[in-house]
């Protein structure tokens, strides 16, 4: 049962030794909607930190994947859906756009780099290329080896190649999810401090901390 739905009826019937057409009628029975490859999303903590700021429809068509998907994620991790509307831009704002990195124009406008490049491409603007030579800043330098690289690229606005190759260059290791030890008394900790101060205790960025701390249904610390 488990099966259904997670790859191809065709799979799924050569796993278990039985017709492709016995799978379909009981996934069908159970309710249960065919696998989509294209819907598969690789989840980074960037991604999932959006999850509930932004509507649903705006993070799929981002990400190019069906609302289905983000709505989804976003019901397992038990966030609340975005109350925002369509954000209004004007003529001044849409102006910068391209201009600038969507992380620069995103700090000016007080929203998220993921709303800029979503305007941005709506309107057909291509993003801003510098011939300059990237420089890392000092708080990027930090987090290399820190949080998996795919996510720092995300919020740097460059691939994570890019990233694994100056973290090797530094001799970093690379930072696994699967590597992070949750200890009881880490647990503890969480919603009782702030995530960023538990960051720093298992040398991690605050945003792994609270994406656990979202997955274990804990709520946020709040200063009484």
């Amino acid at each position: 049962m488990k099966l259904l739905g997670t790859m191809s009826d065709g799979n799924v019937a050569r796993r278990i030794g039985i017709p492709q057409a016995q799978v379909m009628c009981k996934r069908r029975s159970l309710g249960i909607p065919a696998f989509d490859r294209k819907a598969k999303i690789r989840w980074t903590s960037k991604r999932l930190a959006q999850l509930g700021k932004e509507p649903d429809h705006l993070l799929a068509r981002q990400w190019s994947v069906p609302q289905r998907v983000v709505r989804s994620k976003r019901e397992e991790l038990q966030i609340k859906p975005c109350p925002k509307t369509t954000r209004r831009w004007t003529p001044e704002q849409i102006e910068i756009l391209g201009t600038c990195f969507d992380t620069e124009v995103a700090r000016k406008l007080g929203i998220s780099a993921s709303q800029v490049a979503q305007k941005r491409k709506a309107l057909g603007i291509a993003p801003f290329r510098s011939s300059a030579p990237f420089e890392w800043p000092e708080t990027a330098l930090d987090q290399l080896g820190k949080i998996p690289d795919e996510d720092l690229a995300l919020e740097l606005g460059v691939s994570y190649q890019f990233v694994a190759a100056k973290r090797l260059a530094l001799g970093i290791k690379a930072c696994r999810r699967s590597s992070m030890k949750w200890t009881p008394e880490i647990i503890a900790l969480m919603g009782m401090i702030p995530d960023g101060q538990i960051a720093k205790k298992i040398n991690c960025s605050a945003q792994l901390v609270r994406l656990k701390r979202i997955e274990l249904g804990i709520k946020g610390y709040r200063p009484s």
